[in-house]
């Protein structure tokens, strides 16, 4: 539920550009989000912008996450002028850190976050 609310709101403005695949014979079975953060360039003296959200179908679409990246990194830098971009992802994904360091990214910190409920 939380990613198909994400997905219509991305669609709906919350994203500044949403990337799909668009070849012949390939479904558009995948996605990324970016957001440009241009209006807070100025605030944090970095012209930073960020890949918010993206899905890949393995079935459909396998191979296309790298390059959604590669053409989300083109599109930042050499269209919207973003000299910094980063990303997110769950502390224990190495194939996605394994994907980004292909594409000159570096992983910058790690966090863990534990809470506890009380029932």
């Amino acid at each position: 539920n939380f990613l198909s609310t994400y997905i219509q709101n991305s669609v709906a403005g919350y994203a500044n550009y949403v990337m799909v695949p668009n070849q012949k014979n390939t479904a558009s079975n995948s996605f990324l989000t970016a957001n440009y953060l241009q209006d807070d360039w100025d605030m944090v003296q970095c012209k930073i912008s960020k890949m918010v959200l993206s899905a890949v179908s393995a079935s459909t679409n396998k191979g296309w996450y790298i390059k959604l990246i590669s053409e989300m990194t083109y599109h930042l830098r050499d269209t919207i002028g973003a000299e910094c971009i980063y990303l997110n992802t769950q502390a224990t994904n190495r194939a996605v850190f394994s994907t980004w360091e292909k594409l000159g990214y570096k992983l910058g910190n790690t966090t863990h976050v534990f809470s506890f409920l009380n029932k």
